[in-house]
């Protein structure tokens, strides 16, 4: 169960690494992102930047160094962390069901993650209308709007409301230049930016420059042995960013928590019984791994 209000929090990384058996999946890197800053991990496409991600919010066991969170450290105390940080924008581990509206999806997070909460928030309270504001923008779409019918910028924003309902104080958001268009980019880490505004710790991964806007830190998080592939652009991200999480599983990269209400999983295919969500990390650790991100 996450935290009853955003309390920012700082992370700190110090030689964070990961490898598999496949090769280096991130790192090492260090560096630190302050409480309530968005922060950009800049990097081409085949840095291990998603896996990377996954570890900053406790979901992804690194193989060397630590990285601290709001004085919590990984990969110690991971289940800790998972109380104050979630994610979103990962294929497979956030995807909304697209026939819920958008206020049905919120509410199912909640009752995931939040399973003991007293009284759910109404839709039109601050917390719903501000966590709403910062996705969004100023003109949010209604509470029965279908997420089918949100556009592809809509859908991404959708993914952040879903993280912020539960007030987390970290999230990571994975692969901006999932978003072909360049404006639709520079408008998402706007998004994100509203939402550090409310006093989240934000960081997120790209690898065009030229949509990241003022006030957004860069860090350059190239991978030692990747430099000479360096694809980092000042445009939007070409085809050749496309790929699938799900060719590859290696077992050292498995962080074996149970699926629990912690996990912000909200698809009713996944309670159907999909692929469990550990799978998904460790099989995206081994692919970026595998210079396949």
């Amino acid at each position: 169960m996450v935290r009853s209000s955003f309390m920012p929090v700082d992370i700190s990384a110090q030689d964070v690494e990961l490898s598999t058996k496949k090769g280096p999946v991130y790192g090492p890197l260090s560096f630190t992102v302050q409480p309530g800053e968005t922060v950009a991990l800049v990097a081409g496409q085949s840095n291990g930047l998603s896996s990377l991600l996954l570890t900053l919010v406790g979901r992804m066991k690194p193989s060397g160094g630590t990285v601290t969170v709001g004085g919590i450290t990984i990969p110690q105390h991971m289940r800790k962390v998972q109380k104050i940080a979630t994610f979103a924008g990962f294929d497979d581990l956030d995807d909304l069901d697209p026939a819920l509206t958008i206020a049905e999806t919120a509410y199912e997070r909640i009752s995931l993650e939040s399973p003991i909460i007293a009284r759910r928030p109404g839709w039109e309270g601050d917390h719903m209308t501000s966590c709403l504001h910062a996705a969004f923008g100023t003109e949010p779409p209604g509470s029965d709007v279908p997420i089918e019918d949100l556009t592809v910028l809509g859908q991404a924003q959708a993914r952040l409301f879903v993280a912020l309902v539960c007030r987390p104080s970290v999230i990571s958001y994975n692969d901006v230049d999932s978003l072909r268009n360049p404006n639709d980019q520079a408008a998402l880490w706007e998004s994100l930016q509203r939402a550090s505004a409310l006093g989240i710790t934000i960081v997120a991964n790209t690898a065009n420059v030229g949509a990241i806007p003022d006030g957004v830190r860069q860090i350059f998080a190239e991978r030692p042995d990747n430099r000479d592939e360096n694809r980092v652009v000042d445009e939007s991200a070409d085809e050749s960013a496309d790929r699938s999480a799900d060719q590859f599983a290696n077992e050292e990269t498995r962080v074996d928590i149970p699926r629990s209400p912690t996990d912000p999983i909200t698809t009713t295919r996944h309670r159907a019984g999909s692929t469990p969500a550990y799978q998904h990390t460790h099989a995206l650790a081994a692919e970026e791994a595998n210079h396949g991100e």
